[in-house]
């Protein structure tokens, strides 16, 4: 396989210790060779730092960078995406896995179809390695080539395609154009504007290993856990009705979707507000309003839940905007 063209691997740590060293094998496993392998300690408060020091003597291709402790996985990720060199960029998450020939063969899909994302399967692994699901679904078509909008589309209904470990062409990633690492949202909100901005978004039966990581950001119980769904809605529905026409369906799923979400955000609030700081109360009150102001309810086709979110955000009102 030719691999004249250099590709960086972006690697967010976060006190993954336990699954570092499966993720960092994967990586120095692969076919593909000229690798760029940055590794953004996020100050982790484990061995992980060791682990990569380990790594780092053995292998000249892995760069290593700590930062003070950011407070999010995306935030994270971008400090790890910006500190690449590389026209091409993947992003792998430390506690998740990629086989031997994962790099190779997103590199020859963008070969054969000059698509500037192209992404993988993601492949769901418990604790005893065994597999339990995978993304894209069996039926999936790799031989296509999306416009980027149309890939969009695929991750309105729940996500169809996968948005991890994919190969992204640098001149796509938000927060390398701009030099900003803090996120607006997250990374699903990222993997939505990423893929709108792409011309051509091809895919490939590449395994990427799904682990779970408790300490992982966008999975620990924690007030980051709490709000990511209601984040990446917060940023999903002005993102739609500005990319899409207004009477479109996805405006309406999206619509929908939203409109159903407010209900949870509010019970999700009122079971954890107590472990919340009154800046995160605030934020937590801003993203519900924001979601709310955004719905244009004559676009939610649902009537049943135009009507329970009407008579719940008098409660909003009464508890969650008015008194903190």
């Amino acid at each position: 396989m030719e691999d004249s063209t250099p590709i960086s691997i972006a690697i967010p740590v976060y006190n993954s210790a336990k699954f570092l060293e499966k993720c960092l094998d994967s990586i120095l496993a692969q076919t593909y060779k000229n690798l760029e392998i940055v590794v953004l300690n996020n100050s982790s408060t484990d061995d992980s730092l060791d682990i990569i020091s380990r790594y780092q003597e053995k292998d000249a291709r892995i760069k290593c960078y700590t930062i003070p402790h950011v407070p999010t996985e995306t935030w994270s990720r971008n400090n790890a995406y910006i500190r690449t060199t590389a026209e091409w960029v993947i992003p792998v998450d430390s506690d998740d896995a990629i086989e031997p020939e994962y790099v190779e063969k997103l590199w020859k899909r963008h070969m054969e179809t000059g698509a500037e994302w192209v992404g993988a399967t993601m492949t769901f692994v418990d604790d005893n390695e065994k597999i339990v699901g995978r993304i894209p679904k069996d039926f999936f078509d790799y031989n296509q080539v999306l416009k980027g909008k149309d890939a969009v589309i695929l991750t309105l209904k729940g996500w169809q395609i996968n948005g991890n470990g994919a190969l992204i062409h640098r001149s796509l990633v938000p927060c390398i154009a701009s030099g900003e690492t803090r996120p607006l949202y997250n990374v699903e909100y990222d993997t939505r504007i990423i893929l709108c901005h792409a011309k051509a978004v091809a895919f490939i039966d590449a395994k990427y290993f799904f682990g779970y990581n408790p300490n992982s950001f966008g999975r620990k119980p924690s007030y980051s856990k709490v709000t990511y769904v209601l984040q990446a809605f917060t940023g999903l529905l002005p993102f739609v009705q500005q990319n899409y026409d207004l009477d479109s369906e996805e405006v309406k799923v999206t619509s929908s979707t939203c409109a159903s979400m407010l209900v949870p955000a509010f019970i999700v609030y009122l079971q954890n507000k107590k472990t919340f700081t009154v800046e995160q109360r605030c934020e937590y009150k801003t993203m519900c309003k924001s979601l709310y102001d955004n719905l244009h309810f004559s676009r939610v086709e649902d009537s049943a839940i135009k009507k329970t979110v009407k008579i719940v955000v008098i409660w909003i009102n009464m508890i969650l905007f008015k008194i903190y």
